[in-house]
């Protein structure tokens, strides 16, 4: 079996296809120098195995490739269950920051070796506050609202998120589920601090009464909007470069409603995995500017700072003040579960 082929099952698989191969490629949890490398990945299975995955391969040879690309939820609810149980599987994980924080604090993920060549990379390259000992850089999307411009007039366009309340919007909104802690979810949380909690209540409870379109994630939202089912969604940036790139999305514009953000998505080490060692190469040829050119490619934002202004300059607006998700607001990361009630209680 090649690795392409050993990618493209592990992506689609369920568990227990899952578990057995990366069996075969050295047993889980032990922690030792095994062969092979198994990846969680929120990034999709044809961004992985026809971007990402072939570049690294040509330098670096660290045996079968097994990749396992689904939702944030679905990523951090598995590498949770093997946390508790002892069966790890997994030995590098690209997920969203706040879908992933319970883990990180039960002491699911490990530093890398200081003395590697990884924190080399991430030292030389990205600021001391874009990581911590356990949350390695990855990549950053800005979460914007898009809207269909043959569904929406001009006078429609909100200018502020506080408009989606009105009920012009009822059932014409589209966007991933809050509780993931996801694009919905890190834009709402980042308004808290700025709004007060009264009118944002007002504003969740607003637009919770539009029945907005609650998806699975980010690429499903963008799905719905260009498939005409929704007229707008808070959605990320990512998919509409990827569509335009590929010539479509001419009738998607996006809107950079304050407060501005991006959804971080780090890169994990998981802790006692098959193949440490392997991790760490895959980890520091990622966050080299050859690993964040790849990912560009797939037009997601690159957290190396360098490569994302050239690839994507065109793409950001010069007055626009990109901001982490939650940059006023430490419990949204400190305390995830109190967020993922309070959306439960708004949206349902």
């Amino acid at each position: 079996m090649s690795n392409i082929r050993r990618r493209d099952v592990l992506g689609v698989a369920g568990a227990g296809l899952a578990s057995m191969i990366a069996g075969c490629a050295g047993g889980g949890g032990n922690g030792g120098g095994s062969s092979g490398l198994t990846i969680y990945s929120v990034v999709d299975e044809p961004a992985m195995n026809d971007t990402i995955l072939p570049p690294f391969e040509s330098e670096h040879d660290v045996g079968d490739i097994g990749l396992v690309s689904q939702s944030p939820t679905e990523i951090a609810s598995r590498m949770s269950t093997e946390f508790q149980t002892n069966s790890i599987e997994s030995d590098l994980a690209l997920n969203t920051q706040g879908t992933m924080q319970s883990l990180d604090n039960e002491g699911g993920f490990r530093e890398p070796d200081p003395d590697g060549d990884l924190m080399k990379t991430v030292e030389e390259n990205y600021p001391e506050d874009s990581y911590t000992s356990t949350r390695l850089p990855g990549y950053n999307i800005p979460i914007v609202v898009m809207y269909n411009t043959e569904n929406v007039s001009e006078d429609e366009v909100p200018e502020s998120y506080s408009e989606l309340t009105d009920s012009t919007w009822e059932g014409r909104i589209g966007f991933d589920d809050p509780e993931t802690l996801n694009a919905a979810g890190g834009q709402f949380a980042s308004m808290r601090a700025e709004l007060g909690e009264d009118e944002w209540r007002d504003v969740m409870e607003g637009i919770a009464a539009n029945e907005p379109r609650i998806t699975q994630g980010g690429s499903e939202s963008y799905r719905v909007l260009s498939t005409g089912e929704v007229d707008l969604i808070i959605g990320l940036l990512n998919n509409l470069i990827s569509a335009r790139e590929g010539g479509e999305a001419e009738s998607i514009e996006a809107l950079w409603l304050e407060p501005t953000v991006a959804l971080n998505i780090p890169t994990y080490l998981t802790k006692g995995s098959p193949s440490p060692e392997n991790a760490e190469t895959f980890a520091q040829w990622f966050l080299s500017e050859k690993g964040q050119r790849a990912l560009a490619e797939t037009g997601r934002t690159p957290a190396l700072s360098s490569v994302a202004q050239e690839e994507f300059n065109e793409y950001f607006p010069e007055d626009v003040e990109i901001l982490p998700v939650a940059y006023n607001d430490d419990s949204y990361y400190n305390d995830p579960d109190s967020w993922i009630s309070r959306y439960g209680e708004i949206f349902g």
